[in-house]
Order: structure tokens, then sequence, then C-alpha cells
């Protein structure tokens, strides 16, 4: 496959280079990148697919009782028998590999614009990708002995780490108050295909990415070397069995089970009974269901009879009594996962927002933020114990509003994430869904009180828009739009800074940018938008060791009533004068803009 695609890309993004009067330079360097995402994902696909493939057709031997005796009656030891078969199939991978980094090199070098360094990474990483890919196929290919079982277990222990942390999380965040968001798996590392298409941005032609792709080499030699000592041990009459030994059949069928309760029984939960309105109790009863199907099936599969109940129904026992227990401690918090906030002096960072997001991934960076009046980053003691009190409120009312009815029209669900960098490294996230009714606002100690009196301080709301000592430079151009298309302006860089200097004085004195939680008539149907491009490391809350960046941001604001500065400077600007003013108030007071009063009450204000 690629022996043919490969140098067709290549050859296809020279001429293209050539067509738009590239220069060599920039060429060779779109070249990188090409065999960069070549190498990385497909690379990782390519291995994972044809190292199966390769260890069915080597080690196929190994599941036929008559083969495998025959084979194994020769006058050889068992280690020659393995490393030829091993060696083999990673030459029917690698040996394809050098075929196509020839042919790459001819078609560049037909053109003259060889840069042998990056075909050399190309090769050597998909070289290492089939070392892991293949030693981990040989290892599952000696611990069974069914054909169809081989890329069955294959297939499934590739995922099975992240696989399982996600349906952890999952379940557990049905039943516990916060942790009903899935951030970035902390195992996904341990799934190098997941890992490789997910992650192939950080993986090229860095330390880091090189470091992880020589160490998965590492751990299929490491493979290789467990699968050469398994098959010394190995019984030949075990050939057609689903495991091949005795030691490794309980973990098989004890997993099977779980994973069965997990998945199975989630999906039937949520279609039974719903994934919001629920009890652990009836998750419960589905994963026993689910959980003795697996169980029952797996030592089936083992026997290789169907008459396995009366023996293996004392394991099938202690396995849900495990289930029982597990879903009392999650019932009970024992781990106190509902229950705990961080303590001030363990803080580095935090972040308050509308959506969720993995804010403090290890290999992210700032510029994910959106920003625009939607995340809240406090500076200094004073605003971050005002996030824990926020969070502690919430935490205390977790039993009430864990199940809240939101049925009422006259309440709002607010959803916030509050996640937390420690200073040993941790990362806290949370995600909850509070109430919010005009009784609620009106109790200062309420989640939906301390949010709104967090976001609407004037001493932060500048922050939540704008980054502190922005320039004329930093703008590009922007847009006042309202009154149902009879206002409409773009904005030149100079006009945005001026208007900008306008908003910034109204924000500081909190008559513009509030957020509202229930449609208020203090507002004209007049929408403003400033672009603004650079690199703000305080406002973003950035790292000491982040690589800078430059970045295009957006400020979307509603223009209030008594947003003097704003005002005037839009009068001074052409966009707005005293009868377009007067035709507002009277259009409001005639039909208020439902459209408008939705978008001033929304949570989420980012376009």
């Amino acid at each position: 496959i690629w022996f043919v695609s490969q140098p067709l890309l290549i050859r296809s993004h020279i001429l293209n280079g050539l067509s738009l009067g590239e220069t060599p330079e920039e060429i060779r360097r779109g070249l990188a990148l090409v065999l960069a995402e070549t190498g990385i994902q497909e690379g990782a696909l390519m291995s994972f697919g044809f190292g199966i493939l390769a260890a069915m057709a080597v080690f196929s031997y190994l599941t036929s009782l008559r083969s495998s005796a025959a084979l194994h009656a020769l006058p050889l030891r068992r280690e020659e028998h393995f490393l030829s078969n091993y060696v083999s199939g990673l030459l029917l991978l690698v040996i394809p590999n050098v075929a196509v980094f020839l042919s790459t090199v001819i078609v560049e070098t037909a053109f003259g614009l060889l840069d042998i360094t990056p075909p050399l990474k190309w090769l050597g990483a998909v070289t290492l990708q089939n070392i892991f890919f293949f030693s981990f196929a040989s290892l599952c290919a000696v611990v069974t002995g069914h054909l169809l079982a081989l890329p069955v277990f294959y297939g499934v222990l590739n995922a099975l780490v992240p696989g399982l942390e996600f349906l952890v999380r999952s379940t557990v965040g049905m039943f516990i108050y916060g942790m009903n968001e899935i951030p970035n798996l902390a195992l996904e590392p341990l799934s190098p295909v997941f890992y490789y298409l997910t992650r192939s941005h950080y993986f090229w032609d860095t330390p880091e990415g090189w470091r992880y792709t020589v160490l998965c080499a590492l751990v299929g030699l490491a493979f290789a070397a467990a699968a050469l000592a398994l098959y010394r041990a190995r019984r030949v009459e075990t050939a057609g069995d689903i495991v091949s030994f005795r030691a490794f059949k309980p973990i098989f069928k004890y997993g099977v089970a779980f994973c069965a309760a997990l998945f199975f029984g989630m999906l039937v939960f949520i279609v039974a009974f719903g994934e919001n309105t629920g009890t652990i109790w009836q998750f419960l009863f589905c994963a026993l269901v689910m959980g003795a199907i697996g169980y029952f099936a797996a030592e089936m599969l083992l026997k290789k009879s169907f008459r396995v109940f009366s023996a293996a129904w004392k394991g099938w026992l202690c396995f849900s009594a495990v289930l029982v227990a597990l879903a009392v401690c999650v019932r009970a918090d024992l781990f106190g996962f509902e229950r705990y906030v961080p303590e001030l002096q363990d803080v580095d960072r935090a972040v308050v927002s509308l959506y969720f997001r993995s804010y403090f991934d290890k290999d992210s960076d700032t510029r994910i933020l959106g920003m625009n009046g939607d995340i809240y980053i406090p500076r200094g003691e004073e605003e971050l114990e005002a996030v824990l009190d926020l969070h502690e409120s919430i935490v205390d009312r977790r039993r009430e509003y864990f199940r809240y009815s939101y049925a009422g029209a006259d309440v709002t669900p607010l959803s916030l994430s509050i996640q937390y960098q420690l200073k040993n490294g941790r990362v806290v996230a949370r995600s909850y869904t509070v109430p919010v009714t005009d009784a609620i606002l009106a109790d200062p100690d309420t989640p939906a009180a301390r949010y709104e009196a967090l976001m609407n301080d004037p001493k932060v709301l500048p922050q939540l828009y704008f980054p502190e000592n922005l320039t004329e430079e930093n703008f590009g151009n922007g847009r006042v739009d309202g009154n149902r298309g009879a206002i409409s302006a773009t904005l030149s860089q100079a006009q945005s800074y001026v208007l900008y200097q306008a908003l910034l004085k109204d924000l500081e004195a909190g008559r513009i940018g509030r957020r509202n939680f229930t449609p208020s008539a203090e507002i004209y149907p007049v929408w403003i938008e400033l672009r603004f491009t650079g690199y703000f490391p305080e406002w973003v809350g950035a790292r000491e060791d982040e690589e800078p960046y430059q970045r295009t941001y957006y400020a979307h604001l509603t223009l209030t009533r008594d947003a003097r500065n704003t005002i005037e400077a839009l009068k001074d600007l052409g966009v707005l004068d005293d009868q377009a003013l007067l035709e507002l108030e009277r259009e409001e007071e005639a039909s208020p803009d439902p459209e408008m009063l939705e978008y001033a009450a929304s949570a989420d204000l980012e376009k």
C-alpha cells in the first residue's frame, strides 16, 4: 500500500508546491510534515494492522494440534522455532519499509529536492512501531491457542487500559456529583496505537516523542522475551484452547466478566433507566446481570462446554460480592471524591469556566483557552479563596443538586467547571450543574449567587474580556451589529482601539459585560465584537516554561443602557446617534427582541 501511495503523495506535494511558486526549502519543509504525518499516524495504523496479520501467518501452527505436534517433533530447540518465526514475521514488516524509503528517496532525488533526514526519521519511527506491535501480537499468539481468538485478544488488549479507565470514570461519574465529565485519560500512553493517533503533533521530531517511540520498541522486545519464555513452557496439546496457560484462565474469566458488567451493564442501565435519573442500585442490578452473562460465557469458552454452572457458581458469587462492595463504596463516597475541596496553600493555579476542557493537560498549552468572558483565572490569594468558597458551597449542596429537577419554567441550569493544578503537580477537575432561580440568586451563600458575584465583580470584569495593557497594534477589525440589521458597522484597527478604551472604563465600573442569568431589560439589541492578537501569559495563566505563541482572541459584549462611555464612543465613531438610540428605546418598549434577551441571559457568550 505504502509502496504505491507514498511516492505518489510525495510527487503530488512537490508538483503542488512548484505550481504555487514555493522555494525548494519551503517544499522540503512541507515534505517533512507529510512524512511526519504518514510516519506517526499511518505508521501506527499500518503497524497495528499488519503486525497481527504477520503474527497470525508465522504462528498459525500453534492453533492446530496436528501442525504443532509435527513441527515440535523436529530435532530443533524451541528457542530456534520461536526466533526463526519471530524474525521472519518482523522482516515481513521491515523489508517493505525499506522499499518505501528507497522509493521516497528516488522521487525526491528526481525533482532535485532530496533531504535524507526526514525519510530516515520516517523509516526509524515506523520500524520501531513495527517492533512493538509485532512483538505484542507474538505474545498474544503464544498465550492463545485459537486462531480467531488471537486478533480479538490483540485488539482488546491494545485498548484495554485506557478503555477500562474510561469505563470506570464514566460509571463513577454517573453517581458522584462533579465527576460527570471525562478529562484526558491519564493511562492513555499505555495504548500506543491510541496515543499515536491522538498525539501525532506531539511525537514528530521531539525528544519526548522519540523517547516514547524508543520506549515502546524496548517494551516490545520485552514482550518478545516474555513470549519466548512462555513458548518454552507451552504445552503442545493446548492448541485450539482459548487460553493456553492455566494461570491465565482466571484472569481471562474475571476480566471478561468485569468488562461485560461495566460496558454492557452501562448500556442496559442507560436504555432502561436513563443516565440522569437512574440510581446506583439499578446500575448494580444491570451490572450483576451482564457480569453473570460475561462470566459464564467465558467459562464456557474455557471449558468448551455449556455445562459449567454447577462448578462455576461459587466464583460468580465472589465476583458479584465484589461488585456489590464497589457499589457501596461509590454510594458512600468512601474515597471522598464528592467532598474534596483543596486547601488554599496547596493550589498553584485554578480555572473556572462555563464548559469543560482539560486546561492543565501536560501536553497542551494555554492556546486552547477560549476566554471571551467565559473563563475566570483567579489572580492572588483573595480571588483564589473566592473560587474555593464557590466550590465549597457546591459541595455542601451536593445531595440537593445532584438529582435536581429542572422541569420548572423558572429554573435555569448553570453548568460550570472548576479545575485546579496543585503545587505537587496533581490536577483536580470537577464539573457541576447547579440551579438558578430568583430565590436562589437572592441568597448570597448559594453557588449561583456566588458565581454571579464572582463573575460580575467590577474588579474581575475587565480581565474576563481583555488582557492588561493592550495597544492599538494588537487589534484587528471589529464589528458592531444590532437592531435586526439596522445597525451594522465594521471598525478599523484605530476605531477598535478607541472603542476598547471606552469599554474598559465601563467594565471597570461594572456597567457592561455583566452575566445575567435571567432576561434583562437593561440592555440594547446591539452586539460588539473586538478582535485582538498576541501572547498574554499572565491573562491566560501560562506556565513559566510555556513556549510563547501568537493567537487571535475575540471579545463579544452586549451594549447596556448605562454603558455611557461605550455609547459616547459609538456616537463619536458614527455607529450610533441620538435618533438610533431613541429607536432602540421604542423598539424595546414595544417588542423586546427575544433573541437579544436570550443572548444576554445565556451562560455561554462565545461564538
